[in-house]
């Protein structure tokens, strides 16, 4: 067993560093390491579970206060920069990804007490399926998220096909210059072929954004699809938004790890609008959820016995 020390993250927001944690977490399960992630301790707060070392949940740590940890951070990146306590393996964001076990990889897994993890590229979609008990019980949301999304969830009317729809305006009208962006009207048209492919099930479109979005604007452009606007209730607004997704039978939206990490943590897909499969925007791929094409959606939608 080796004590594993995830150091940096490359800054990334919630979802990309719980896509990160829990990859690198599934590859500790695996081998029986021991998990330490300062780097996560501006989140940790949010959590039950993710304070202190990740294989044995729900023990104390000194990760979760941000400013007490931060000489903790600068310590562990120079010692992993210097190698002097033990191998450092890097997987920046332009890196090629490292694949861990039990995800199937040619990596050559270092030896020895310590190993330190830098970057964001490690990822482990095999591990999430095989581990996926573990990691739902280590990521589970802390109060009064946790009871919110539990509220939100039992309160979904049964036998109907409940649609996540994560609209991702705000900094993607920017980012790689629109690559991601889509409009609202964009978003619709992907609504209405699931509501006409699968009217037996009277779709429910929960509508999830960055952005205000009312029912009027979605109204005026289909006024037969039936719209809700997800409205948080506690001051997590975002948590409480990502593990609402989660609950959904369906995700649609823009490629973003927010909807990634929704579908892997409630074991639902997404389809995200313009993914091709020879994207070259692997952040997205890499074996983790996705739907490319309807008949994908479909196919997806009847294994969850919504028909």
């Amino acid at each position: 067993m080796a004590e594993v020390f995830l150091v940096r993250g490359n800054n990334c927001q919630l979802a990309n560093q719980l896509l990160l944690f829990a990859s690198v977490y599934a590859w500790c399960i695996e081998r029986g390491h021991r998990l330490h992630n300062p780097s996560f301790a501006d989140y940790a707060r949010h959590f039950d579970r993710l304070g202190g070392a990740m294989c044995t949940p729900g023990v104390p740590g000194p990760w979760t206060e941000p400013q007490r940890t931060r000489w903790v951070q600068r310590s562990l990146r120079l010692a992993s920069q210097l190698r002097i306590f033990g191998p450092t393996v890097s997987a920046r964001q332009r890196d090629p990804v490292v694949h861990l076990p039990p995800t199937p990889t040619d990596w050559a897994e270092p030896r020895g007490g310590r190993i330190f993890l830098s970057g964001w590229n490690f990822r482990n979609p095999a591990g999430f399926v095989k581990h996926h008990a573990q990691i739902v019980e280590a990521f589970r949301p802390a109060e009064p998220v946790r009871s919110a999304v539990a509220s939100w969830r039992a309160a979904l009317e049964p036998g109907r096909l409940h649609v996540g729809v994560h609209i991702r305006h705000g900094d993607y009208r920017e980012f790689l210059g629109g690559r991601f962006y889509f409009t609202l009207e964009q978003h619709v048209s992907a609504m209405r072929d699931i509501a006409q492919r699968h009217a037996r099930t009277r779709p429910v479109f929960h509508i999830f954004s960055n952005e205000r979005r009312t029912a009027e604007e979605f109204a005026a452009l289909a006024p037969n699809l039936d719209v809700l606007i997800a409205k948080p209730t506690t001051p997590s607004p975002a948590m409480e938004d990502l593990y609402r997704l989660a609950c959904c039978d369906l995700l649609v939206g823009a490629m973003s790890t927010f909807s990634l990490w929704a579908a892997i943590y409630g074991r639902t897909l997404v389809w995200h609008l313009g993914r091709r499969a020879d994207d070259e925007f692997a952040w997205f791929n890499n074996g983790h959820p996705s739907v490319i094409t309807l008949p994908d959606a479909d196919a997806h939608i009847a294994s969850r016995g919504v028909v």
